[in-house]
């Protein structure tokens, strides 16, 4: 398994279903197995026996949310929304209390429109794991699609003010502030989490990647990443601060890991990808950070830092 990992994962895919051939005569039944055979299918762009491989491997472990979120993937990229719907809801029916599943939940709900079901779906991940910093994230775009801001930040007021050491209604305080533009009130929401739980991650990062963006306070920043880094260890948010930290304090080589493993993590994310094509620029790989570029801005051509990675691409091409 390891070496059709690492076979896979270089690029030769001829090798690595090889190699998964002899591993599946041995031992048919092995979900990681066949997750892996749905993935060469797919790189091969034979998405139906993909959808099948990963079929299999979620039956034999229905906890799995990489496998759910690869046949969900595979549903939208072949405009199957309701199919992806109803494997979704299969899923959560036998799996309800998993965070990870949830905000997988909320993500392809708000994908397929329905806007209150991504909403409920994201506020349960939140509730299972109130360190979730994506959850917190996506959370605050539906709010912002539904124009229900306001109205979400009085409700989380009230029940703080019900529960004074509600991490996760204070934190969501934070959000709305930063999403209004507020960052002054937002930077105050998120300094009194700390003040109630030190180990907070998303208030953490958050106040971390705030003092990036100004480029001040950088090794208090760091600090405050890393601690982030040290509860959440995968999530990709928090990689992605923690990479342009490095980026801003002049330490494009320290940046490289982290930030490729956000963009690995969430390869739809297209400030991840500015901000690895700015490490690369930085430390002096033009063509790296031209393809991150140009890949950032295919995603979406309005991202935070859009307009800094056209002006890079225009000086690349001069």
């Amino acid at each position: 398994m390891s070496l059709a990992n690492a076979l896979f994962a270089s690029g030769d895919v001829n090798g690595a279903a090889s190699e998964l051939d002899v591993l599946l005569r041995a031992a048919p039944t092995s979900a990681t197995a066949l997750a892996l055979q749905g993935r060469i299918h797919e790189r091969k762009g034979n998405l139906a026996a993909a959808r099948t491989s990963f079929a299999k491997a979620l039956d034999i472990q229905p906890d799995s949310v990489d496998v759910l979120r690869a046949l969900i993937n595979i549903d939208l990229r072949e405009k199957r929304r309701d199919r992806a719907v109803q494997t979704l809801d299969k899923q959560l029916a036998k799996v309800d209390k998993n965070a990870a599943l949830q905000l997988l939940a909320g993500r392809t709900y708000a994908v397929t429109g329905d806007l209150p079901k991504a909403e409920a779906a994201l506020r349960r991940a939140m509730e299972l794991d109130p360190t979730l910093v994506e959850a917190y994230h996506a959370l605050g775009q539906i709010l912002i699609r539904q124009n229900k801001l306001d109205q979400a930040k009085l409700a989380y007021q009230q029940r703080v003010a019900e529960r004074p050491n509600d991490v996760a209604s204070m934190t969501m305080i934070g959000m709305v502030e930063l999403t209004q533009g507020h960052s002054d009130a937002a930077r105050a929401s998120f300094e009194k989490v700390l003040s109630v739980d030190p180990r907070a991650a998303v208030a953490s990062n958050n106040l971390a990647f705030m003092d990036a963006e100004a480029g001040t306070n950088l090794d208090v920043a760091l600090n405050r990443a890393q601690a982030a880094k040290a509860a959440r260890p995968d999530d990709p948010d928090i990689d992605d601060t923690l990479g342009w930290i490095y980026v801003k304090k002049g330490l494009p080589a320290l940046a490289i890991s982290p930030l490729e493993s956000a963009v690995q993590k969430n390869p739809s994310n297209p400030v991840y990808h500015y901000h690895l094509g700015t490490a690369y620029l930085k430390r002096g790989d033009s063509e790296r950070a031209k393809t991150l570029f140009e890949r950032a801005l295919r995603i979406s051509s309005s991202f935070q830092g859009a307009s800094e990675a056209k002006r890079a691409l225009d000086g690349l091409a001069r």
